[in-house]
């Protein structure tokens, strides 16, 4: 069995899937959850969107998409994080918590886990919900890259509207 082999032009950024014999001009971009499908022809600087692919109009993959695109990147690992030391916290206000008001006796300790892990699982989603919610506001959903070029002025605007 052979397939066809897939041609991917210059300054190309493929996040979704090129089924095999697509040819794919340069500076094209295949959206996350796009399929290109066999034997397609992507024309240069096309934004490729859908199952099966299509145009959406014309798309230059510029230097400051990719800075910005990086930026986002950087941001959701550093968000990674800062739930994760978030999550501690909250972990050890349950777990004093807990032991002030459990009795002892012999099965304390099991219920003592039992009700930990779900109670500051459910505290640290309630939490960060109201985090992104204070950080980011109420946003409508809109295209990625007017996501991505707003994102450092909102939270500022959305600040500074909640402090005066």
């Amino acid at each position: 069995m052979k397939f066809r082999p897939i041609v991917v032009g210059n300054n190309c950024k493929i996040s979704g899937m090129v089924s095999p014999g697509a040819i794919i001009g340069d500076g094209s971009k295949v959206e996350k959850l796009t399929v290109v499908e066999e034997g397609a022809d992507l024309p240069n600087d096309v934004l490729a969107k859908g199952i099966p692919a299509y145009s959406s109009g014309t798309h230059h993959y510029s230097e400051l998409i990719q800075k910005e695109e990086t930026a986002l990147g950087a941001f959701k690992i550093v968000w990674t994080l800062i739930e994760a030391y978030h999550f501690f916290p909250l972990s050890f206000l349950v777990h004093t918590f807990l032991n002030q008001i459990l009795p002892s006796w012999r099965y304390a300790t099991i219920l003592h886990w039992i009700l930990l892990v779900p109670t500051s699982s459910f505290l640290a989603l309630l939490t960060s919900m109201a985090l992104k919610w204070l950080l980011i506001g109420k946003r409508d959903p809109s295209d990625d890259y007017e996501m991505v070029h707003c994102i450092a002025e909102q939270p500022i605007g959305h600040v500074i509207s909640i402090s005066v």
